[in-house]
């Protein structure tokens, strides 16, 4: 076992032990045509639609935080955060809070948000 470890340090480098993921930047341009190749078009779609206050809204959406308890977070009004999310369910053609969680999610888990 100890040489398989020892080969492997010798194959990957310092790396292979660091406690830190290792994630590479990479500049949006890059990005945007990786998912486009994915035909992830639709997402990136959507995703470009929102506003930075809607994107704010969503990824508290997805903490399952409800809109009283994102307007505090956000320093809004309830109001204003059920603005929002009717003005997201409008850009998504959605019909429900669920639909745009379902969304929601698909776009954290694309970085989208």
């Amino acid at each position: 076992m100890r040489e398989e470890t020892n080969s492997l340090l010798e194959l990957k480098g310092q790396d292979f032990l660091c406690d830190h993921p290792i994630n590479p930047a990479v500049n949006v341009n890059s990005r945007r045509a990786y998912l486009i190749d994915l035909g992830l078009n639709q997402e990136l779609r959507l995703a470009e639609q929102l506003s930075s206050r809607e994107k704010d809204c969503l990824k508290l959406l997805v903490e399952e935080k409800s809109a009283k308890e994102t307007a505090v977070i956000l320093g809004l009004s309830r109001r204003t955060v059920e603005f929002y999310f009717e003005n997201i369910k409008g850009k998504f053609s959605c019909w429900s809070k669920q639909e745009v969680l379902r969304i929601a999610r698909t776009l954290k888990e694309l970085d989208l948000l």
